[in-house]
């Protein structure tokens, strides 16, 4: 499946302001949820390197297994192409054998768990082709906020609008995606424990 969003991070006022219109224009299409993501890579990192998400995503009461890989990106707009696989249980290693689509770059055959971050969305189909998710992440002791504007492409003027209109033109400085955010903090994490051995 070929995704096409625009991706903005907001600060708590925007998200806010966003959530109440939300509440208020589209109470009936409305949905709040938790979905947490399980991010799998090699032990150094290749599968970050090479901008792919390899994750299994926790919402209600399933799981699946997703590989996104970016096609296009260009400030706050992602084209992305994603596969997903239906799995039973979390596992701590993911094996490229396992799954259905087993061509994932770099030669890789086992991905072991990184890392999670929880999100609580807001999502609201405002018409068919055009899908507002509000998210708050939490990770690491770390709280963000963004809006993903999923859109068909015969709908992309209306969804540029809107992210326009949600920040009023004072857009957050995007800083990767949730797993790009996530393996930054990894890495800092990891870096003050290095700085405390010393």
């Amino acid at each position: 499946m070929i995704e096409k969003e625009y991706k903005v991070m907001l600060d708590i006022n925007q998200y806010n302001r966003i959530l109440e219109w939300l509440q208020k224009e589209y109470s009936e299409r409305f949905r709040r949820f938790i979905q947490i993501n399980y991010y799998y890579d090699t032990p150094d990192w290749e599968l970050d390197r090479l901008g792919i998400t390899l994750r299994v995503r926790h919402k209600e009461d399933s799981l699946s297994v997703e590989l996104k890989r970016k096609i296009e990106s260009e400030r706050h707009l992602n084209v992305s192409q994603e596969l997903s696989d239906k799995i039973d249980k979390l596992p701590l290693v993911l094996k490229a054998d396992q799954l259905s689509w087993r061509d994932i770059p770099g030669g890789y055959d086992e991905f072991a768990l990184q890392g999670s971050l929880v999100t609580e969305r807001v999502s609201c189909a405002i018409k068919d082709g055009l899908r507002i998710d509000l998210d708050k992440n939490f990770y690491l002791g770390i709280v963000d906020y963004e809006v993903e504007i999923e859109y068909e492409s015969n709908l992309e003027k209306e969804a540029s609008e809107l992210a326009a209109l949600f920040t009023k033109g004072n857009y957050i400085r995007p800083r990767g995606g949730k797993r790009k955010r996530l393996f930054a903090a990894l890495s800092r994490l990891g870096s003050q424990l290095q700085g405390d051995d010393n």
